[in-house]
């Protein structure tokens, strides 16, 4: 007895799925048209302070933001959060935990 034949006769359903799979690519589809675009259409609500959501964000997400004048105080404040690595630094890092 062939494969298929065989497959055929110990999975019966096997058969009745492929027939409606046959019969649903016969089915034609409607094809709609895509919705107009406008260009006052609004998905988002502008930010109108993006700094005051930035900061919103941080506190929802519970980061640390550390505002700075310039980049040369952006890196001073990396170095110090980085150098600090496990003194608290503002941040609770959970406790290693030991394996038994």
């Amino acid at each position: 007895m062939p494969q298929t034949d065989r497959a055929q006769s110990e999975n019966p359903s096997r058969e009745q799925i492929l027939q409606r799979i046959r019969a649903g690519l016969r089915t034609p589809v409607k094809v709609e048209e895509p919705a107009a675009t406008t260009s006052d259409r609004m998905i988002f609500e502008p930010i109108q302070n993006p700094l005051e959501r930035f900061q919103q964000e941080c506190v929802a997400n519970l980061m640390e933001c550390a505002l700075t004048a310039d980049s040369a105080a952006s890196a001073q404040q990396l170095a110090k959060v980085t150098s600090e690595g496990s003194q608290d630094n503002g941040l609770r890092r959970p406790a290693a935990q030991k394996l038994a």
